[in-house]
């Protein structure tokens, strides 16, 4: 943090944020959260949604699982 000394940094826990959730549904509902011009900019950069993974229920078909897991932190933080 020394880069930074100004940088204030919160630590977080999946648990608080992603509420125990499954990611295909959290996923789906941060999606949904976002305003069309956010949903759009995902689109034109050709990331796919999370979907339920047909053999595997707790995980995702889709490109923009790790993505929209920063989506939703930033969701989260924003109160959004």
């Amino acid at each position: 943090m020394s880069r930074y000394p100004l940088a204030q940094v919160q630590l977080v826990n999946p648990r608080e944020w992603t509420a125990q959730i499954k990611k295909h549904k959290r996923n789906q509902n941060d999606r949904e959260k976002l305003l069309a011009s956010e949903r759009a900019a995902m689109e034109a950069l050709g990331l796919k949604p999370c979907e339920k993974h047909p053999d595997h229920p707790n995980k995702c078909t889709g490109n923009d699982n790790d993505v929209m897991d920063a989506v939703g932190l930033g969701l989260w933080r924003l109160g959004r």
